[in-house]
């Protein structure tokens, strides 16, 4: 995909398009990553602490064979208060 650099104040921007966007859950005030690779530049979605945890939690479930179903409820419950 081809995107035009703009010029915003002494700055250069690029747009993303909508559907990356959304697929990436990529609102305004989203925190991303930018770092050079070479000659390419990778822009990434920063995790939230949440999302951190939420990770952590699914991989320590895991390992201790706790039920996949079983977790999503215990977190939607932590998250919820439900």
């Amino acid at each position: 995909m081809k995107l035009k650099v703009r010029k915003v104040g002494n700055s250069l921007t690029i747009t993303i398009p909508k559907y990356l966007a959304k697929t990436l859950d990529i609102k305004p005030q989203t925190e991303v990553n930018v770092r050079l690779e070479e000659d390419r530049i990778v822009i990434s979605k920063e995790k939230s602490r949440w999302e951190e945890l939420l990770e952590e939690a699914r991989k320590k479930a895991k390992e201790m064979k706790v039920k996949e179903e079983d977790v999503e409820k215990a977190i939607y419950e932590i998250r919820y208060g439900k």
